[in-house]
């Protein structure tokens, strides 16, 4: 019972602390998925998403679905803001995208967040970038970055890439997607990278990911824990 009252008071202070932000009563998250685009198929996968996104938005789960879409040659990124229903519906719909390899293979979940304070995105946006490495540097004095460094550094450039384009307005922010890689160079992980961590052992593939956090839990127990054992007092 105690456990009860605890849950109801912790859920209490979220939906009041939304409420002071204006936020919604739902529970928001964000998820960002990277994975290989077969043969190049950059619109076809982009045509797929357009198709299924829409889909999330029911009566029961009302909120507007937002994020960013990159398709590089190869490989893509996305980073999608939605009620926590809406992601696990999304990544389940992965799931057998990626397993018949028509479009895309070897999706990982990069990051996952719930109850985020508020979104990085005005509305859900995609942008073909194509090919972008970084610029030359020098090889003397390289430092080597480890690769969950590497991964959570390419969630955040997303969630910068969505704050710019929070802030253009309409002509301007069509603009924004159309030339990413030279309106932010600096900002726009590199196709070099994501081949690095879209086969990050780090990070779950997407259907691993759904089996672990979206399956019930089902514990077996070796006895039975309940009405608690207490000890004889003589």
């Amino acid at each position: 019972e105690q456990v009860v009252v605890l849950a109801a008071s912790v859920l209490s202070s979220i939906l009041a602390r939304n409420e002071r932000l204006g936020k919604t009563s739902r529970l928001l998250g964000r998820m960002c998925f990277v994975g290989q685009i077969v043969n190049q198929q950059q619109r076809q996968l982009l045509a797929w998403h357009k198709g299924v996104l829409p889909k999330l938005t029911t009566e029961a789960a009302p909120e507007e679905v937002t994020g960013l879409l990159l398709l590089y040659p190869s490989h893509f990124l996305h980073v999608v803001e939605a009620e926590l229903t809406q992601l696990t519906e999304f990544a389940r719909a992965l799931v057998p995208l990626t397993e018949k390899e028509d479009l895309t293979m070897e999706v990982r979940v990069l990051a996952c967040t719930d109850d985020i304070p508020s979104r990085m995105f005005t509305g859900w946006q995609s942008s073909i970038v194509g090919q972008h490495s970084a610029s030359a540097a020098p090889s003397e004095g390289v430092i080597h970055v480890p690769l969950p460094t590497r991964i959570a550094d390419t969630y955040i450039s997303l969630l910068k890439l969505g704050r710019a384009l929070a802030h253009a307005k309409g002509p301007e922010r069509e603009g924004m997607l159309a030339d990413l890689r030279t309106r932010h160079a600096e900002t726009l992980p590199t196709q070099n990278l994501l081949s690095e961590v879209a086969q990050a052992e780090d990070a779950l593939k997407v259907a691993e990911f759904v089996h672990i956090f979206t399956k019930p839990i089902d514990i077996k127990l070796n006895r039975e824990v309940w009405p608690v054992e207490t000890e004889l007092v003589y």
